[in-house]
Protein backbone atom coordinates (compact mmCIF):
# COMPACT_ATOMS: atom_id res chain seq x y z
CA UNK A 1 0.00 0.00 0.00
CA UNK A 2 1.62 3.52 -1.03
CA UNK A 3 -0.79 5.48 1.24
CA UNK A 4 -1.14 7.76 -2.16
CA UNK A 5 -5.40 7.89 -2.88
CA UNK A 6 -6.57 5.17 -0.56
CA UNK A 7 -9.12 4.00 -2.74
CA UNK A 8 -10.35 0.66 -4.32
CA UNK A 9 -10.16 1.85 -7.74
CA UNK A 10 -6.57 3.14 -6.85
CA UNK A 11 -5.48 -0.34 -5.14
CA UNK A 12 -6.84 -1.83 -8.65
CA UNK A 13 -4.82 0.40 -10.81
CA UNK A 14 -1.52 0.14 -9.03
CA UNK A 15 -1.97 -3.95 -9.70
CA UNK A 16 -2.52 -3.40 -12.79
CA UNK A 17 0.57 -1.22 -13.00
CA UNK A 18 2.61 -3.97 -10.74
CA UNK A 19 1.40 -6.48 -13.37
CA UNK A 20 2.33 -5.04 -16.10
CA UNK A 21 6.04 -4.63 -14.57
CA UNK A 22 6.16 -8.25 -13.60
CA UNK A 23 5.12 -8.98 -17.15
CA UNK A 24 8.52 -6.93 -17.82
CA UNK A 25 7.03 -3.64 -19.65
CA UNK A 26 7.93 -0.83 -18.37
CA UNK A 27 4.61 1.07 -16.43
CA UNK A 28 4.65 3.62 -13.22
CA UNK A 29 1.48 5.31 -11.73
CA UNK A 30 0.34 8.57 -12.54
CA UNK A 31 -1.87 9.82 -9.72
CA UNK A 32 -2.39 13.20 -11.28
CA UNK A 33 -6.32 12.30 -12.13
CA UNK A 34 -7.63 9.42 -9.52
CA UNK A 35 -11.19 10.61 -8.92
CA UNK A 36 -12.41 11.15 -5.33
CA UNK A 37 -16.50 10.32 -4.82
CA UNK A 38 -18.46 10.61 -1.72
CA UNK A 39 -21.43 8.52 -2.05
CA UNK A 40 -24.05 11.10 -0.80
CA UNK A 41 -27.64 11.98 -2.46
CA UNK A 42 -26.48 13.42 -4.60
CA UNK A 43 -23.33 12.50 -5.04
CA UNK A 44 -19.91 14.85 -4.73
CA UNK A 45 -17.13 14.35 -6.84
CA UNK A 46 -13.58 15.67 -7.28
CA UNK A 47 -10.74 14.61 -10.01
CA UNK A 48 -7.13 16.39 -9.82
CA UNK A 49 -6.49 19.57 -8.05
CA UNK A 50 -8.44 21.94 -6.66
CA UNK A 51 -7.91 25.63 -6.90
CA UNK A 52 -6.07 26.47 -4.35
CA UNK A 53 -4.00 23.79 -4.65
CA UNK A 54 -2.91 24.94 -8.28
CA UNK A 55 -2.09 28.48 -7.06
CA UNK A 56 -0.03 27.12 -3.99
CA UNK A 57 2.58 25.43 -6.99
CA UNK A 58 2.54 28.54 -8.65
CA UNK A 59 0.23 27.59 -11.60
CA UNK A 60 -1.61 30.68 -13.77
CA UNK A 61 -5.40 29.44 -13.40
CA UNK A 62 -8.29 29.91 -14.96
CA UNK A 63 -11.44 28.53 -13.12
CA UNK A 64 -15.19 28.22 -14.36
CA UNK A 65 -18.26 26.40 -13.70
CA UNK A 66 -22.31 25.88 -14.52
CA UNK A 67 -24.80 24.90 -12.09
CA UNK A 68 -26.45 21.50 -13.39
CA UNK A 69 -30.30 23.28 -13.14
CA UNK A 70 -29.02 25.18 -16.01
CA UNK A 71 -28.86 22.20 -18.18
CA UNK A 72 -31.99 20.64 -20.09
CA UNK A 73 -31.96 17.13 -18.06
CA UNK A 74 -32.27 19.14 -14.91
CA UNK A 75 -35.19 20.56 -16.39
CA UNK A 76 -36.81 17.41 -17.31
CA UNK A 77 -35.46 15.20 -13.72
CA UNK A 78 -36.55 18.72 -11.92
CA UNK A 79 -33.23 18.65 -10.40
CA UNK A 80 -32.60 22.53 -8.54
CA UNK A 81 -28.96 21.13 -7.11
CA UNK A 82 -25.66 20.36 -8.52
CA UNK A 83 -22.94 22.39 -9.79
CA UNK A 84 -19.91 21.57 -11.83
CA UNK A 85 -16.58 23.74 -10.88
CA UNK A 86 -13.76 23.16 -13.04
CA UNK A 87 -9.91 24.54 -13.37
CA UNK A 88 -7.46 25.08 -16.07
CA UNK A 89 -3.69 25.63 -16.55
CA UNK A 90 -3.94 28.44 -18.88
CA UNK A 91 0.07 28.10 -20.09
CA UNK A 92 -0.58 24.56 -20.46
CA UNK A 93 -4.26 24.99 -21.95
CA UNK A 94 -5.16 21.65 -20.17
CA UNK A 95 -8.06 20.30 -17.47
CA UNK A 96 -6.13 20.54 -14.22
CA UNK A 97 -9.21 19.53 -11.69
CA UNK A 98 -12.65 19.06 -11.75
CA UNK A 99 -15.38 18.92 -8.71
CA UNK A 100 -18.98 18.41 -9.15
CA UNK A 101 -21.88 17.49 -6.89
CA UNK A 102 -25.10 16.10 -8.66
CA UNK A 103 -27.08 13.18 -10.03
CA UNK A 104 -24.89 10.56 -11.01
CA UNK A 105 -21.76 12.77 -10.89
CA UNK A 106 -19.83 9.22 -10.12
CA UNK A 107 -20.48 8.76 -13.69
CA UNK A 108 -20.05 11.72 -15.18
CA UNK A 109 -16.77 13.10 -13.44
CA UNK A 110 -14.98 10.53 -15.87
CA UNK A 111 -15.10 12.82 -18.45
CA UNK A 112 -12.54 15.31 -16.52
CA UNK A 113 -10.81 11.90 -15.46
CA UNK A 114 -9.70 11.07 -18.74
CA UNK A 115 -9.18 14.95 -19.86
CA UNK A 116 -6.79 15.42 -17.10
CA UNK A 117 -4.92 12.14 -17.26
CA UNK A 118 -4.40 12.51 -21.07
CA UNK A 119 -4.03 16.49 -20.97
CA UNK A 120 -6.86 17.14 -23.65
CA UNK A 121 -6.26 20.65 -24.95
CA UNK A 122 -9.01 22.98 -23.88
CA UNK A 123 -9.63 24.13 -27.29
CA UNK A 124 -10.72 20.16 -28.42
CA UNK A 125 -12.97 19.28 -25.36
CA UNK A 126 -14.88 22.59 -25.71
CA UNK A 127 -15.52 20.76 -28.84
CA UNK A 128 -16.93 18.01 -27.52
CA UNK A 129 -20.72 17.12 -28.67
CA UNK A 130 -22.97 15.98 -25.46
CA UNK A 131 -25.43 13.39 -25.97
CA UNK A 132 -28.94 15.68 -25.10
CA UNK A 133 -30.17 16.04 -22.57
CA UNK A 134 -27.39 14.79 -20.28
CA UNK A 135 -26.02 16.32 -17.15
CA UNK A 136 -23.08 15.97 -18.76
CA UNK A 137 -23.33 18.75 -21.35
CA UNK A 138 -22.97 21.05 -18.49
CA UNK A 139 -18.65 20.51 -18.97
CA UNK A 140 -19.97 23.03 -22.16
CA UNK A 141 -20.15 26.01 -20.99
CA UNK A 142 -17.30 25.95 -18.60
CA UNK A 143 -15.42 24.70 -21.19
CA UNK A 144 -15.94 27.43 -23.07
CA UNK A 145 -15.14 29.71 -21.04
CA UNK A 146 -11.81 28.17 -20.01
CA UNK A 147 -10.89 28.26 -23.79
CA UNK A 148 -11.35 31.36 -24.37
CA UNK A 149 -9.10 32.10 -21.25
CA UNK A 150 -5.77 30.80 -22.58
CA UNK A 151 -2.29 32.82 -22.35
Amino acid sequence: MTGIAPFTHTANYQARVLVTNLRGKAASADYKAIPRTVYTDPPVAAVGMTHAAAEAIGMDVAVAGMDLAETSRAGADGTEIGRLQLVADRARGVLVGAAAIGPAVDEWIGEATLAIRAEIPLELLADVVHSFPTYSEAYEPPLRVLASKLV
